[in-house]
């Protein structure tokens, strides 16, 4: 039995006082299970008389002198040990495991802190969480993960070292290198008789020299870059309302009588300006407190709307016989059966080749009032009105037999679609003609030669393409002009676009050098764990350690030899022959 004295034979020349005891160091080195009673060493350093000390104790050995050679007199004192003190108690040290486990599971719970860190500054502005703390306390998690594991990789790889120095003969060299190649000198690791002896805490050392690579990867998982974010605000901007009888005489013509005289300059403006342009005309009036790079919303309203058909025509506009004629615009009349009103109708012949004699294109628009919705959209420096929807709801009609239309009397929707209505038919009536001897255009009212959609080209001095299209879209554009005039406003829901600097985390990097290193961490411990079970005590590399592990004459006397023979001296960790007491030293020192 490990500790029992009773079985051991008595060692030549030396007394078993009882009661004696490893000495703590030793304790330290070989753990707790084996520091039972041992005998121990009578301790006379007498003289070579033979009767002192003998009458007072029968059994112990006579004196002797003692030879103080440098290399034995220390042994040669030194008490007996049980020779089975280096076979492991199967149990593991508690204090050294729990250790090793916390250290484990505070690196993992640096690395899941660090995840969450970043995940809840992800998409979030920067404004809103001071960049320079955000950098710290990541790098300060990544920095504890890093400590943590490597601190228990550490313990790990001290209890592996042991392990191995029982378990097989290496040099001095090689033993210089296995306990600095963790943390200490990186060459160790290229000590060739480390491959043959020492392979599973080599790969330990390994690992702990590249697992701060992980380091340099998490920290920079969360970035800053620039996006466009976008927010809501309540705003007042420009609005079309044709219910608001009071233009201010933008809109309406003015009139002493108060009966409707037609479209203001203002609105006949706007139309020659989209007649033009092809484009509705900017508005400049827009309320809202925060002006981003762009602001959107939408605007739903009643206006007026044109249907244009083509109809079948079998002879060319010809008003003349001595002209080309390119476009002709009438103003007729129809009865709306239903509500016993006149409809005005744009009549419209068209011909890009005149000249040819073949029949002219016919386009006859209708007039609606609509309900519009629309997205105008504000930047620096443009703004755009895309319509989302287009509903045709009753005709555009006006009083029978051409009554005229009272400002006030009538329905203010009446006059206000009215006055839109003829500013845009105004722009596309009269003739556009050439003269058949000079090739000249002559002088016209209309102003339709200017229109966008009135190109020109190679085979003809004007190339009408899509008329009807074009037609109605005029009219909208009419339309959503009017919000430039400011005559009324609205309360909305502006989208603003903004720019702004936020947090993004890049999870994959990080989850992947974390899981990475926690493996590599985690199958270290599971080493460090089974050396400490099999050690049955912890191990260190610790300066006291060192010394009593190498006391052995055997190594005193390889180092008169010089530092040389020292290194290639092969050497393992055992129960020496001559005292049972564990320490370094070649193969005919053990059992």
């Amino acid at each position: 039995m490990l500790g029992s004295t009773a079985s051991r034979p008595p060692i030549q020349g030396y007394s078993s006082p009882p009661g004696a005891r490893m000495s703590e160091d030793q304790v330290q080195l070989l753990g707790a299970p084996y520091s039972q009673p041992y005998p121990f060493p009578s301790q006379s350093f007498g003289t070579d008389t033979t009767t002192s000390g003998n009458d007072h104790n029968p059994h112990a050995r006579p004196t002797r002198r003692v030879n103080f050679r440098p290399y034995d007199e220390v042994h040669d004192i030194e008490w007996e040990e049980n020779r089975d003190a280096l076979v492991s108690s199967g149990r593991l040290d508690i204090w050294t495991t729990v250790l090793m486990i916390c250290l484990f599971l505070i690196g993992v719970g640096c690395g899941i802190a660090h995840h969450a860190f970043n995940s809840y500054l992800d998409g979030k502005n920067t404004k809103s969480f001071d960049q320079a703390w955000a950098l710290r306390i990541g790098t300060a998690l990544s920095m504890g993960f890093k400590t943590a594991v490597l601190a228990s990789m550490g313990m790990a790889f001290a209890q592996r070292v042991w392990r191995t120095v029982r378990q097989n003969a290496m040099t001095v060299k090689a033993l210089d290198s296995l306990f600095g190649a963790f943390s200490g000198d990186p060459r160790s690791l290229f000590q060739r008789d480390l491959y043959r002896s020492a392979r599973i805490a080599l790969l330990l050392a390994i690992s702990g020299w590249l697992l701060p690579i992980a380091t340099v990867f998490t920290p920079a998982t969360l970035r800053v870059k620039p996006t466009n974010r976008p927010f809501s605000e309540q705003c007042i901007v420009s609005n079309v309302d044709l219910n608001n009888i009071t233009d201010g005489g933008l809109l309406r013509f003015p009139s002493a009588n108060n009966l409707y005289s037609g479209p203001a300059p203002s609105i006949q403006r706007l139309a020659f300006q989209s007649l033009l342009s092809g484009f509705p005309t900017r508005s400049a009036y827009l309320s809202v407190p925060s002006i981003g790079i762009s602001t959107s919303y939408t605007l739903s309203f009643e206006a007026p709307a044109l249907e244009c058909k083509q109809e079948n025509n079998t002879a060319p506009p010809n008003p003349n016989a001595t002209q080309h004629t390119y476009w002709q615009g009438v103003l007729a009349q129809i009865r709306d059966t239903a509500t016993s009103q006149e409809i005005p109708i744009l009549q419209i012949q068209y011909s890009s080749n005149p000249e040819s004699g073949a029949p002219a294109n016919a386009t006859s628009c209708y007039p609606f009032i609509a309900q519009y919705g629309v997205m105008v959209t504000h930047n620096a420096t443009d703004q755009t009105v895309a319509l989302l929807n287009l509903t045709m709801t009753s005709p555009a009609g006006r009083p029978p037999g051409g009554a005229a239309m009272q400002l006030t009397g009538d329905s203010a929707l009446r006059t206000g679609a009215a006055a839109l209505i003829d500013a845009t038919f105004g722009t596309l009536l009269g003739n556009l003609t050439r003269d058949q001897t000079t090739g000249n255009i002559l002088p016209s009212d209309s102003k339709v030669g200017l229109a966008w959609f009135a190109r020109s080209s190679n085979q003809s001095m004007f190339d009408f393409s899509q008329v009807p299209q074009s037609v109605e879209q005029l009219m909208r554009n009419v339309v959503m002009s009017v919000m430039g005039l400011g005559i009324s406003q609205a309360e909305t829901t502006c989208v603003i676009l903004d720019r702004a600097n936020i947090y993004d985390y890049d999870q994959s990097v990080l989850i992947s050098a974390y899981l990475a290193a926690v493996a590599v961490a985690l199958t270290a411990l599971g080493v460090g764990l089974y050396a400490l079970k099999k050690n049955g005590h912890p191990g260190d590399t610790s300066f006291s350690g060192v010394v009593l592990s190498t006391r052995n004459p055997t190594l005193d006397h390889a180092s008169e030899g010089g530092r040389q023979r020292l290194l290639a001296l092969r050497v393992r960790f055992g129960a020496l022959r001559a005292t049972g007491r564990p320490a370094f030293g070649t193969a005919t020192d053990f059992l």
